[in-house]
């Protein structure tokens, strides 16, 4: 599943109310698959998905993949090699 969220007002209770219905959805889905969630900067994503795996989950661990070395290690491309 993947939320979009392109509103750039997103401290509207409606639209924050959608995502974490959206996110239920996603937790009661039978086909677990990843969650991806994108959408413009500082509106709220990942607030909101906090809030949602404290009072869905008894434990969550957060990654964040944009910061520090870990999404660096996950996601790098190696370099090619060229013989000269």
């Amino acid at each position: 599943m993947i939320c979009v969220l392109r509103s750039s007002a997103f401290n509207d209770d409606k639209l924050k109310r959608k995502f974490y219905d959206k996110l239920k959805e996603w937790k009661n889905s039978e086909n677990k698959n990843c969650l991806l969630v994108k959408g413009a900067r500082q509106i709220g994503k990942t607030y909101i998905i906090d809030v949602f795996a404290h009072e869905n989950y008894k434990s969550y661990i957060y990654i964040n993949f944009v910061l520090g070395i870990i999404g660096e290690l996950c996601f790098r491309i190696p370099k090619k090699r060229f013989l000269t």
